[in-house]
């Protein structure tokens, strides 16, 4: 059995430098699809690195439940109420506050995505800090492509038989009926 630990070292004097150029940082830390941790070179073959190194992911139609969390470098602050916004882009239409550190999204929709966190300074947002960034695409399920459905309805009639089109760069097979 192999077990996984992460270790943090620091000197304690270095927490209290107080130089506004030496901000901290914000970061997301982990990935949970559909309830399970996404790891590079597992078996969902979600991230292909750690999740602070991507600014990408793509998910199939079914991976649409999404837990995702971010940390701060700021270890002094995290002791303190530190509160963040949070906004998916194609989802929600303002931003969040949260002084959480794990933001959930159930059953998303497939299409385009935008996750964005910010610190702020205080719940009001009135002060921002440092925004991260994840883009994440959920891919329509196969039948729910364009080639599928132009051929199904193909001169308003429905099609019989097997139905070979290329889409995307994929070849697709389906049986339709009427």
């Amino acid at each position: 059995m192999i077990v996984k630990t992460d270790v943090i070292s620091f000197r304690e004097k270095d927490l209290y430098i107080n130089d506004e150029s030496d901000t901290s940082e914000l970061y997301f830390v982990s990935l949970f699809v559909n309830n399970v941790k996404v790891c590079p070179g597992d078996t969902q073959h979600v991230l292909e690195e750690s999740l602070p190194f991507i600014q990408h992911i793509d998910l199939s139609s079914w991976q649409n439940n999404l837990m995702v969390d971010f940390s701060s470098s700021n270890y002094i602050e995290l002791e303190k109420s530190i509160w963040y916004q949070y906004k998916l882009e194609g989802f929600d239409k303002d931003w969040i506050s949260t002084n959480q550190l794990r933001l959930i999204y159930t059953n998303l929709a497939p299409g385009n995505y935008v996750l964005k966190v910010r610190e702020a300074k205080n719940r009001l947002g009135e002060d921002m800090g440092e925004e991260i960034a994840l883009n994440i695409v959920i891919h329509y399920p196969w039948y729910r492509s364009f080639c599928i459905n132009i051929a199904l309805v193909e001169k308003g009639k429905p099609v019989f038989g097997m139905i070979n089109s290329v889409c995307d760069g994929e070849i697709l097979w389906a049986f339709a009926s009427g």
